[in-house]
């Protein structure tokens, strides 16, 4: 039986969601986005207080899976315009299932964390960090545009220069990059500790009162929004 392209489960207070495509470094086809989607819709109907979304075999997630976004001849899309608009629908509605859900995302970023992946983290409420971490978005270099939405999103988390950085000069920040441009919250010293800052996270989290923690989260996705578009 083949492998779940993302796993989950519900240990305690948290959610897991586990990108799992480590022979692709987890990389999102449609399939494995519309799975994504479908295990935050879980996760907010669980008991959670949190949900952790990572990536499995040291690897968060490389971005998109460009061989299925493609005019091969066993693909399913009548050109690459259809799949590429197919793909950026779906992903759109993950990252915005992200920034809606009524618990906060953590984000443990392990290894590539790269284009399409960048953005998840980037939506996440919580950034935490393994030494392994590169984060980046090629997209102008791959020839792609992002939605305003997205770029949005980029500019109020990561910042001005770091957008600006990761768009128009498709540069990668190690992990002690990223933490001093404050695109992630926390660098762990190991895998091990990255965990374990995960979880006192998500216990610091489930101190708090559900409902108070969940019209915060949408306040601050608010002020966001105004930011950039102020």
């Amino acid at each position: 039986m083949d492998e779940p392209k993302v796993r989950t489960h519900l240990t305690g207070d948290a959610f897991y969601i586990t990108l799992n495509r480590p022979e692709r470094k987890n990389a999102l086809d449609l399939e494995a986005t519309l799975l994504l989607l479908e295990a935050l819709d879980k996760a907010e109907t669980s008991e959670a207080r949190a949900v952790i979304l990572s990536g499995a075999g040291g690897c968060f997630c490389s971005g998109a899976d460009l061989s299925e976004i493609s005019c091969r001849p066993d693909s399913p899309w009548a050109s690459q315009e259809e799949a590429l608009r197919k793909f950026g629908e779906a992903f759109e509605k993950v990252c915005s299932r992200i920034a809606l859900l009524d618990i906060p995302v953590i984000a443990a970023l392990e290894g590539p964390s790269l284009g399409g992946g960048a953005t998840l983290a980037l939506f996440s409420d919580f950034r935490i960090a393994a030494p392994t971490l590169r984060i980046g978005i090629p997209a102008s270099r791959l020839g792609i545009t992002l939605s305003n939405t997205v770029v949005e999103r980029i500019v109020a988390v990561a910042g001005q220069q770091a957008a600006a950085d990761f768009l128009l000069r498709s540069r990668e920040y190690s992990a002690e990059e990223a933490l001093r441009r404050r695109v992630v919250d926390e660098l762990a010293e190991s895998a091990d500790d990255l965990w374990a800052r995960v979880n006192s996270l998500v216990k610091d989290i489930s101190q708090g009162s559900r409902h108070s923690v969940s019209i915060h989260k949408k306040t601050i996705g608010r002020i966001l929004s105004w930011y950039t578009n102020a």
